[in-house]
């Protein structure tokens, strides 16, 4: 399925974002991207999120006990909120919280769950 949104809120605090994607495919175990751009600035009620992300070719699988991702992604940003923080740059990353940790490259990225 192919998308791209725009958006701008003031409802549960200040948001912008815009994204387009080129193709992508979910299911129950996760996700087939062939090409995917966005970015978001926002301060809401949900947490904090000021990111960029790009990835391309990009396959996720999602499991019991972990996430992992194969593909190019250069996604960078802070992301903070109930489920802890994600902070990125071009594609480097790590990812912490309640549920779980994980590690983010430009070429993969595993997420344990707790």
């Amino acid at each position: 399925m192919s998308d791209a949104y725009a958006k701008a809120s003031i409802k549960n605090g200040p948001e912008v974002g815009a994204g387009v994607t080129l193709y992508k495919e979910t299911d129950s175990s996760g996700s087939s991207t062939l090409a995917q751009v966005g970015a978001t600035a926002g301060l809401t009620n949900n947490g904090l999120d000021v990111s960029a992300d790009a990835k391309f070719v990009w396959v996720e699988k999602t499991g019991e006990f972990f996430n992992a991702g194969l593909g190019i992604n250069f996604d960078t940003g802070v992301k903070a909120n109930s489920d802890g923080v994600d902070a990125s740059f071009l594609g480097w990353g790590v990812k912490m919280g309640p549920s779980g940790v994980g590690i983010k490259t430009p070429i993969a990225s595993i997420f344990g769950k707790f």
